[in-house]
């Protein structure tokens, strides 16, 4: 089995399992993960933190909820339990994004084994400190099973769950204003995607796209997306053709360098996937990527997934003169940043015979 020290460049295309050590999170699944480059982290040049660090919020696995946030160092592969026991992290199946200008990870809604939650809440990665950002009335009704996308100083949902495998009676694209703390909905117009949860959302430049979920028994393939540059906002559908993927829920994503990259989740007969697809957004086409050991990571869903970018002159022990230590998610989007390796993370998850992952996988993704 392939495993990776993040020491070397790794191949395209090939499957690695990182080998950690430390405080390893327990089995779980319906967690959620965020990259963060090390300079963010300590104002100190510190090899502990050179290449930056992972961050897993919560989850839940048959036993227990977790109320946990794990860091997972990329330079040593050692985990470390940072925070234990925070009230508004007891949930799963919540969606998080990291939020540059404050230095800050931002999760909303998600459930417990009791309810459903809509509530904005903010983790200080500095000062380990928590802040609950919505106070009073919220629009938004408690969700599970969604996404959300950053783009700027705001945070875009669409959709989610309501119980068991029925979906909120709701198909609004939300937008959450970081800081002024409020809620608005978005005015698109045409015909929105059925309401659904388990979908993944992305975003590349100021494009967010939409692919699959389900509706109780229903299954979706669909893509759709949204060009927040147009003064008239709009839904725009993309036609299924013969090369598309299987319809999919729980399934997980990246974006990077005009391409969207999704990965397994619970395909629509009832099966865990293991397969990973690319939509090039320029060409608007799917190709299905043949990764050369895609057998040594199992086929799950409801897992933890995020994009790292680390520099190649690290990597090579080269100059780090060219590292770009405060881009924005958006940022790192662009094709611009050639000297950087775009990699996929993949946490955990379970398939559909009870098994519930603790394993870590790296899959490099970019072209250069």
């Amino acid at each position: 089995m392939s495993s990776y020290k993040f020491d070397n460049i790794p191949d395209r295309l090939e499957w690695s399992k990182l080998d950690c050590v430390g405080q390893i999170p327990i089995v779980r699944v319906g967690h959620s993960a965020c990259f963060v480059l090390n300079a963010i982290l300590t104002s100190v040049r510190d090899d502990h933190y050179e290449r930056g660090c992972i961050y897993i919020l919560g989850g839940a696995n048959p036993s227990q909820c977790f109320a946990d946030i794990h860091m997972l160092t990329l330079s040593s592969l050692k985990w470390t339990k940072i925070i234990d026991n925070e009230e508004t992290l007891r949930k799963y199946e919540h969606s998080t994004v990291y939020y540059p200008l404050k230095n800050s990870i931002i999760y909303f809604g998600g459930a417990n084994t009791e309810k459903n939650f809509n509530d904005v809440n903010q983790f200080n990665i500095a000062q380990k400190a928590f802040q609950i950002l919505t106070v009073g009335s919220n629009i938004v009704s408690p969700r599970t099973h969604h996404t959300s996308v950053i783009i700027n100083d705001s945070f875009y949902i669409f959709s989610g769950g309501d119980k068991q495998s029925k979906a909120v009676c709701d198909s609004e694209l939300y937008r959450f204003d970081i800081e002024t703390r409020t809620w608005e909905t978005v005015q698109v117009h045409g015909i929105p995607p059925e309401q659904r949860h388990g979908h993944c959302m992305l975003a590349v430049n100021r494009t967010l796209y939409l692919h699959g979920g389900m509706d109780n028994r229903t299954f979706f393939k669909t893509l759709y997306s949204i060009d927040l540059e147009q003064q008239t906002l709009h839904w725009t559908e993309y036609k299924t053709e013969s090369n598309w993927p299987m319809a999919r829920a729980a399934h997980g994503g990246v974006a990077w360098d005009e391409r969207l990259y999704i990965f397994g989740g619970l395909g629509q007969g009832g099966q865990a996937l293991n397969d990973l697809w690319s939509w090039d957004c320029t060409t608007k086409q799917w190709t299905e990527l043949c990764c050369r050991n895609q057998s040594i990571i199992s086929p799950r869903l409801d897992f933890a997934c995020c994009l790292i970018q680390i520099d190649k002159s690290r990597l090579e022990q080269q100059s780090h003169e060219n590292y770009d230590e405060t881009s924005s998610s958006n940022d790192c989007q662009k094709s611009v940043h050639k000297n950087l390796v775009a990699l996929m993370f993949i946490h955990g998850g379970t398939d559909t015979e009870g098994e519930v992952f603790d394993d870590c996988f790296i899959l490099r993704i970019d072209e250069k």
